[in-house]
């Protein structure tokens, strides 16, 4: 497999998001950028303190969105997905 962010070539470990595949090193990255926003999110929450823009957030990470060749709002969908079936967990 080939992927989509970094163009290596590699046999195991895909992260499949949509049409693309990512290597380990860069699921890697999809999932910190995923996790750290549910993680801002629940913190806040249990801390009592304004939980940070959703916005914001995708704008400060701007750069390893467009890296990982993904559109905003699909990263914004992904997050508030994540965030919504933890909740309702609880």
């Amino acid at each position: 497999m080939k992927c989509t962010a970094c163009g290596k070539v590699f046999d195991r470990g895909a992260t499949i998001v949509g049409s693309n595949i990512y290597c380990p090193e860069c699921g890697e990255l999809f999932d910190e950028l995923i996790d750290g926003y549910e993680v801002l999110y629940h913190e806040a929450k249990l801390m009592g303190k304004p939980i940070q823009d959703i916005d914001e957030y995708l704008e400060k990470h701007k750069d390893l969105i467009n890296k990982l060749k993904l559109k905003p709002n699909k990263v914004k969908l992904l997050i508030l997905r994540r965030i919504s079936s933890s909740v309702r967990m609880k």
